[in-house]
């Protein structure tokens, strides 16, 4: 079963994520094994619902985990 966007278990952030919206997040995801394309793989996807639900899904990938992690003086050791 495919979730929308829409779904009341999204309107959560992360902080305060259910298990009721860890299993709709499990399903937004799920759209690439029912439905694989050639053009959007897990990177774009992850960014576009990152644009829909910024509060409940954070964007990261290794530039940004650069940033936190990999600099001298970095936030997060």
């Amino acid at each position: 079963m495919l979730v929308r966007c829409e779904d009341p278990a999204l309107a959560a952030d992360l902080a305060s994520a259910s298990d009721e919206t860890d299993k709709a997040i499990v399903r937004l995801f799920g759209v690439l094994e029912s439905t694989p394309a050639k053009c959007v793989r897990l990177t774009t996807l992850s960014k576009v619902l990152h644009r829909v639900r910024p509060a409940l899904l954070p964007l990261f990938d290794d530039n940004i985990k650069h940033c936190y992690s990999g600099v001298s003086g970095a936030t997060v050791p």
